[in-house]
């Protein structure tokens, strides 16, 4: 039993200093990290499909109600030496706030990948995908020889074809797909 438990604990450790959520049950996840490299932990709860981002005893941020958030990740997506929040979301339109001039209803619930930063203080957007289909079951950091940081993303099965997996680094603006 004893064993058993020190396994636990050792895995549970590991994917929490990894920066990777399993795909599991992610309903109540805790990350703890210095993300904005100020020397203070910030922690980030994950409950009830929505997010808070606290430092110390005071919140910082939190995800519009709105949104559903299925997954979270802090890894450094853009290789520029500092860990981003990704966060696999649902939620209504594809667009946000701007969107193209032919779209005139934009409601559809759909699955998406955001990408924020702390910085002094204050969570920003770095990067939002518009809706993906088929959507996102998982995603985790994978660190190849030279040091660069890639998502690997499972992919939801849709009927009547199976899950994949797909291997993609952020490329200037955006993520680009290096497997295929």
């Amino acid at each position: 039993m004893i064993r058993l438990a020190a396994i636990f604990l050792l895995c549970f450790a590991v994917g929490f200093i990894g920066g990777q959520i399993s795909a599991a049950e992610p309903e109540n996840v805790l990350i703890s990290r210095d993300t904005d490299l100020n020397g203070i932990l910030e922690s980030y709860h994950l409950v009830n499909k929505q997010l808070t981002v606290w430092e110390g005893r005071q919140m910082i941020w939190q995800t519009p109600a709105e949104w559903e958030i299925e997954r979270i990740l802090l890894a450094d997506a853009d290789n520029d030496g500092v860990d981003e929040l990704l966060m696999v979301l649902w939620k209504h339109g594809s667009f946000g706030d701007v969107r193209p001039f032919w779209q005139s209803a934009d409601r559809a619930y759909s699955c998406h990948l955001f990408m924020y930063r702390l910085q002094a203080g204050r969570m920003r957007a770095v990067w939002c995908s518009s809706a993906i289909d088929p959507p996102i079951a998982d995603i985790s950091a994978i660190t190849d020889n030279a040091q660069q940081v890639s998502l690997e993303i499972k992919e939801r099965s849709t009927f009547p074809y199976p899950a994949t997996r797909s291997t993609w680094q952020w490329q200037d603006w955006g993520f680009a797909r290096v497997d295929a």
